[in-house]
């Protein structure tokens, strides 16, 4: 900025000097003496919005910019203030405008690709950026823009290109390094998103966003030690970010540091009393801690803020006991397994040493004594990850499986080993079926349900004569079934035999064992097989 005033030369010298106080005296001062002064108005506008004034910075460089419409730099600034303030029209016309007289003023031209892309008019946003570009190929926020508008409008490949390009006219620009990271990152590549983001790191160790998607990615790629090393370097340089103390809340549960979880959770919500996502975690922390009422409360919480969410209304009706239910809800089931995706193979065999599928797989080879490979038409019920289905691939000519839970089957599609994985509820899709297999099998899955005469009807339907279903249940020692505070059904066994009676089964194997640990204790459970005569 040239100014021909002492005075005002002397405030602009403080000012790069650092000492924004005095520079601003000085010049507040001779806009006193000076009102219409347009390099006065003019700074002092830029250095409100340095010091993110952008109200005031408004104020001064409106003033200004009407004063003398024809000093391009103070409209260029006006125009950028009004972007900030998200008055777009205005700043589109007085860009275009700028560009009518000066058509070759560049920094107006990608400023006003950047209004279309602040407006999601990305197409407009591209051709600014290209065309600034074409009569300056070093024009690197024009490339860094173009990258930005690439990235969003999902043209990934040329937005890698972009960034790529601008890394080789300026090989230390920080932040087209870190959106080569965050496209990795869009892409499920998180190997080279990690990669980057350590590079990243290396110049800008204090870069809050690096750090807390260095702690996503190593999530991602199940390094749940490393992900935790760096949320909490995120949570030094940002010591009240929620979002932080939430992701860790949740690296500890899966860790087992239920305490820890909870203190990272209450952590949350002293920052914000309303995160629904924090109410709900802390509550199935308390619930693993056998802190019922704590559990109650906080489901409750979670409750007021989404008070018609089915997942909710189940467990607090489940852990108060107060009302009778038959089963649980489809968008419970789902919720709850969405939430469990990403680390349910890890948790169930390790932490839980988890028995259903190899225990089925035993049942029914005692059922079918010559079992062959590759003989079975199979249907697995509530797959989740594919634990069943890997047990009992070796036997399947063809491997159906069936969950509610989209980021379930989504970890079951990686194991690559099922003919055809179904989103929907397993109830419908039998009723509907026009399969008739030899083996259906649900491993875990009849527990979230009470009464089961509406399952076997549907099961009998879509097995072959001699077909087989092959399930687990967990053991109630004296009704037909109940709920206890896991949500979980437990069946007596004088049920199930009559309840394959009633559905026209035979029972060709009934068995107890303990099928999983809960709280370091086994979990007991019957293993059964229902023959279709």
């Amino acid at each position: 900025m040239k100014i021909k005033n002492s005075r005002l030369n002397e405030a602009i010298t403080l000012w790069k000097n650092g000492d924004l106080v005095n520079a601003k005296t000085i010049l507040l001062n001779f806009l006193k003496a000076h009102p219409k002064n347009t390099e006065c108005l003019h700074a002092l506008g830029i250095l409100s919005a340095q010091e993110n004034d952008f109200d005031a910075a408004l104020t001064y460089l409106e003033k200004a910019a009407s004063i003398d419409a024809d000093d391009i730099n103070i409209q260029l600034h006006y125009a950028n203030i009004l972007k900030i303030k998200k008055q777009f029209a205005k700043a589109e016309v007085i860009l275009q405008n700028i560009l009518k007289t000066n058509p070759n003023y560049l920094p107006a031209l990608n400023n006003l690709g950047t209004v279309y892309h602040n407006q999601g008019d990305y197409v407009q946003a591209i051709e600014c950026f290209k065309t600034v570009l074409n009569k300056e190929p070093n024009y690197v926020d024009a490339r860094y823009n173009l990258g930005l508008a690439y990235v969003k409008s999902k043209q990934f490949e040329l937005a890698s290109s972009t960034f790529n390009d601008l890394l080789k006219i300026a090989p230390d620009h920080f932040a087209a390094q870190f959106q080569l990271a965050l496209l990795s990152m869009l892409q499920e590549d998180f190997q080279s998103a990690i990669k980057l983001l350590h590079q990243v790191a290396i110049q800008h160790p204090f870069h809050l966003e690096t750090q807390i998607n260095l702690g996503a990615a190593y999530l991602k790629t199940n390094n749940i030690v490393k992900a935790k090393e760096h949320y909490k370097q995120a949570l030094e340089i940002n010591p009240n970010d929620k979002d932080i103390f939430f992701n860790l809340g949740v690296i500890e549960m899966q860790l087992g540091e239920i305490d820890a979880a909870i203190q990272n959770y209450q952590k949350a919500l002293q920052q914000d009393e309303n995160f629904f996502s924090a109410h709900n975690n802390l509550a199935v922390a308390f619930l693993n801690k056998q802190h019922i009422p704590l559990a109650i409360k906080h489901f409750e919480l979670a409750l007021q803020m989404h008070p018609e969410n089915e997942a909710l209304i189940y467990t607090v009706k489940m852990l108060k006991q107060n009302s009778p239910t038959e089963s649980a809800p489809a968008e419970y089931i789902k919720s709850l397994f969405d939430a469990y995706a990403d680390h349910y193979d890890t948790h169930l065999l390790t932490a839980l040493d988890y028995q259903a599928p190899p225990l089925l797989l035993k049942a029914v080879q005692s059922v079918h004594v010559n079992i062959q490979p590759h003989s079975l038409t199979i249907l697995d019920l509530g797959c989740g990850t594919g634990l069943c289905g890997e047990v009992f691939k070796p036997f399947a000519r063809k491997l159906v499986g069936i969950d509610l839970s989209q980021k379930m089957l989504a970890e079951a599609k990686l194991k690559n080993i099922y003919d055809e994985l179904i989103e929907n509820n397993f109830l419908s899709y039998l009723q509907n079926s026009q399969e008739h297999y030899d083996l259906i099998v649900a491993a875990d899955v009849l527990v979230y349900t009470g009464n089961l005469t509406l399952i076997c009807n549907h099961v009998h339907q879509a097995l072959a004569n001699n077909g087989i279903f092959a399930f687990n249940t967990e053991i109630s020692s004296n009704e037909n079934f109940h709920m206890n505070q896991s949500g979980r059904f437990l069946h007596h066994a004088s049920y199930l035999k009559l309840l394959a009676e009633e559905c026209g089964f035979k029972i060709v194997y009934f068995e107890e064992a303990v099928t999983r640990l809960q709280n370091n204790e086994p979990v007991k459970g019957y293993i059964v097989c229902f023959k279709r005569p």
